[in-house]
């Protein structure tokens, strides 16, 4: 009977190489975010792969997004980009650099203009998610 890791396309999944099992817990966060539906981890010593598992991670979506901890971060995250979206409003929509200080308390982010001319993203994504008021495609 075949595994699940071998039905699994490559583009649905992550792969790990742990030395020690972490719980999917610690994983969850890049798998949810990049909509990962499986995690293939496989488990060694010294280099020797002694195990391999595959897990259906998007089962755990839900129920690790309703979270209330998780809540909290994700409406962060909204927030964040959020005032992400206003900074390159305020340019006309021209590509921007964001940079984050982490060792600075409290955590820094600036917002720097590009000197790159190209657009920030394709066309369609600016049109589908990252429209303005006018509804018009900013250019750059």
């Amino acid at each position: 009977m075949p595994s699940l890791a071998e039905g699994v396309p490559p583009n649905q999944a992550e792969l790990k190489t742990q030395a020690t099992r972490k719980p999917i817990s610690k994983l969850m966060p890049q798998l949810w975010f990049g909509r990962t539906p499986y995690l293939i981890s496989g488990f060694h010593t010294n280099g020797t792969f002694q195990d391999i598992s595959a897990t259906k991670a998007k089962d755990k979506f839900e129920e690790w997004e309703t979270r209330e901890t998780n809540q909290t971060d994700l409406r962060k995250l909204v927030s964040l980009l959020s005032r992400l979206r206003m900074a390159s409003e305020s340019v006309g929509g021209k590509a921007c650099i964001a940079i984050c200080e982490r060792g600075v308390k409290p955590v820094n982010l600036r917002v720097f203009l590009s000197k790159d001319r190209a657009k920030p993203l394709p066309d369609g994504v600016i049109r589908n998610f990252w429209v303005g008021k006018t509804n018009e495609v900013p250019s750059s």
